[in-house]
């Protein structure tokens, strides 16, 4: 019936109409600026795709592939809902990829284009693969102009066929190259804005197509085994033509001019904040807390690269975020004020003050503050009363009150001119000691492969000296277990188990490759839908609106997005047969859903998330949660001593008050009791 009724409705609403011809999209002239990517001039053309490019993978970032990665939340795209993305068809489709079909026609047969006839290939393989990774099944055999004849009905192919025909194509780009010359003359791919250079570099070309490439093999092993492997061994046959330094990571960039050319996240939420001056964490792209569970269990230090202080920002009129913790100091002994001792006068009179010890309350600042993924609880569940009080519930430990309390992004990954990592040195390392332990690909170790994979997103970071620290850690250390941090309901923990087996080393490299890529939201999702790795919690909350939960408490999230409901007035026939493929071809499906148009129905390429087995017993009926943020106890000490000397050694105070004040807003609360002295005299 609903079906029906989106029919019915789409057919009144609808105008369905072909295909514009022409290429050039009348791009404005700007030649004036460098920056711009854009002339009526045809030699604009790719660049201008480049650029459209951008912004459609910031736009789908934003929307859906960080929150989907778990590693950054924007609060409110976290609730699943039966979101479609309907723009996101014509923004690939027919800005880009019909551009860079007339272009590829343009070069095809011509003697000397064909370094950049491959180009062109492997971006066409690139905005193909951002499709298929949301929808699945999409058009791609089919989906273009055929003979300059404009058309509005396009057939779907399935996944397995859109990724054979992915890495056909990278395999074309890659045996088009003629790298005799390092640069391409002045032509319609100068200047590159994918490397941001004044001419092309083919050497970093060949590069980008590889490392996608063997990408690509590692992505479809679920589905295309035998495919996977062929394309991996004749990469890695080259592996010297993968990414080599963080010199040739893919990170095309947005512009500066605020009209024409800069970051989708800058149009999105930052123009507004910098024109009124008012935002909110709800729209900001802030540290995860599942993420921070793994940033904090290991003292990972890119956390100073990617995310911003607590508090950072903030006003003197604006309160910081403080933690309630319990510490130990000096028993003090006084009759009044907010010290006062219960038990002064026995204390006293036995003369045993010094050593007793009080167990105190008190509040300070952390460095970083994670958000939560969700506003509300499930509505089976409720927050537990503390033991000991009447009806004082338990507070949520990581709930912040005012704007600038949470660790947003750095700006560098959303300003202006942000840089877009599609593929960098450490994504082809990582990708390399998988092909090692999956296909005994390879000239080095796949331990090798995953320490170097390490220093280098530790060095594109500027952080090559702090690596050793890191990877000598239990959990990072090849071959070893570690045990992290909890979440604060206490259902997920930061662990690694990668002592072993090869299924164990591979989930360490699985879980570095997501770090290493980070603010890629797309690689995030992708390596833990193929991989199942970090093996996710679900999200819980009380106001989710999804066809195909299994619980009213919790979802899983997102495996795919809806098609849009255009194509079912539009391309109606096609629409229902990759509905249909879909189904088919889904480890982990919902056909009752939302007609099978769902996004609860796990795409082809993935695994089965072996956490829906488990999820009834862990998450489902009435639960009492008790809060308790394990990774900010004790952060600073277990001592109010130990708090002063590190707070004189930040601020370089000599006095304690003034010392902890500055060095992280320390206040005292209260005490809870007094110990130890009548212990240490019976000893």
């Amino acid at each position: 019936m609903k079906k029906q009724i989106y029919q019915a409705a789409l057919s009144v609403l609808l105008i369905i109409t072909a295909v514009l011809g022409g290429c050039t999209d009348n791009f404005e002239e700007i030649n004036s600026n460098p920056n711009k990517l854009y002339n009526t001039d045809f030699k604009y053309i790719f660049p201008g795709t480049v650029y459209k490019t951008l912004k459609l993978f910031g736009d789908m970032n934003y929307n859906y592939f960080l929150n989907n990665s778990r590693l950054v939340t924007i609060q409110f795209k976290t609730v699943p809902n039966e979101d479609t993305g309907d723009t996101y068809f014509r923004q690939a489709y027919i800005d880009i990829l019909r551009d860079l079909e007339q272009v590829e026609k343009d070069y095809t047969g011509k003697e000397g284009h064909q370094n950049r006839l491959a180009m062109v290939k492997t971006w066409k393989a690139y905005v193909y693969y951002l499709m298929a990774s949301l929808y699945g099944p999409i058009p791609m055999s089919d989906a273009l102009l055929d003979d300059g004849e404009s058309r509005i009905t396009f057939r779907y192919d399935s996944e397995a066929q859109v990724y054979a025909q992915i890495l056909a194509l990278l395999k074309e780009a890659a045996d088009g190259y003629q790298p005799a010359s390092q640069y391409l003359s002045t032509d319609c791919l100068t200047p590159d804005y994918v490397f941001n250079q004044t001419q092309s570099n083919i050497a970093k070309w060949q590069k980008f197509t590889a490392t996608f490439r063997l990408n690509m093999a590692m992505h479809v092993q679920n589905l295309l085994p035998e495919l996977a492997q062929q394309h991996a061994t004749e990469v890695m046959q080259q592996e010297n033509l993968l990414i080599a330094s963080n010199d040739e990571n893919v990170a095309p960039h947005f512009g500066t001019d605020k009209t024409y050319d800069v970051s989708y996240y800058y149009n999105r939420f930052l123009r507004d904040i910098e024109s009124t001056g008012i935002w909110s964490d709800y729209i900001y792209p802030t540290l995860s807390e599942y993420f921070a569970l793994y940033l904090f269990s290991y003292s990972d230090p890119r956390i100073e690269s990617w995310f911003v202080h607590s508090n950072d920002g903030a006003t003197a009129a604006e309160e910081p975020f403080l933690f309630t913790d319990t510490i130990t100091r000096e028993h003090v002994c006084t009759n009044t004020g907010n010290d006062r001792c219960p038990d002064y006068a026995a204390h006293r009179a036995d003369g045993l003050n010094a050593y007793r010890r009080d167990s105190i309350l008190v509040d300070y600042s952390v460095p970083y503050l994670p958000i939560s993924e969700s506003q509300r609880l499930p509505p089976d569940w409720e927050i537990a009363v503390i033991p000991g009080t009447i009806n004082t519930r338990y507070s949520d430990p990581i709930k912040g009150n005012t704007r600038f309390q949470y660790s947003r992004v750095k700006p560098d990954f959303i300003k202006t001119d942000a840089s877009v990592v599609l593929f960098n040195y450490a994504d082809a390392c990582f990708l390399k000691a998988e092909a090692k332990i999956k296909f005994g690909l390879g000239a080095q170790s796949a331990q090798d492969y995953y320490e170097e994979g390490i220093r280098a997103s530790f060095t594109q970071y500027g952080m090559g000296n702090k690596a050793g620290d890191y990877l000598a850690q239990d959990g990072i250390k090849w071959d070893t277990n570690g045990h992290g941090y909890l979440d604060r309901m206490g259902f997920y923990a930061a662990d690694v188990h990668g002592a072993g087996s090869d299924e164990r080393h591979l989930e360490q490299i699985y879980k570095q490759r997501a770090f290493g890529s980070f603010f890629n939201g797309l690689e995030g999702w992708n390596v833990e839908r193929r991989t199942r790795a970090f093996r996710w919690p679900p999200v819980f909350n009380s106001n989710m609106n999804i066809e195909g939960m299994v619980s009213s408490a919790y979802s899983f999230g997102r495996e795919r997005l809806n098609y849009p409901l255009s194509e079912i007035a539009r391309n109606g026939e096609e629409y229902y047969r990759a509905v249909q493929l879909l189904q088919a071809a889904s480890p982990y499906g919902n056909a009752s859903a939302r007609w099978g148009d769902n996004t609860v129905t796990a795409l082809a390429f993935t695994k089965i998330d072996p956490e829906t087995a488990v999820a009834a017993g862990k998450y489902a009926g009435h639960r009492q949660i008790v809060y308790h943020a394990h990774y900010f106890c004790n952060y600073w000490g277990t001592t109010y001593e130990e708090l002063v000397d590190t707070a004189r050694a930040m601020t370089g105070e000599t006095s304690a008050a003034r010392a902890l004040t500055k060095a992280f807003n320390y206040k005292f609360v209260s005490r809870l009791n007094t110990y130890g002295g009548e212990l240490i005299i019976n000893n």
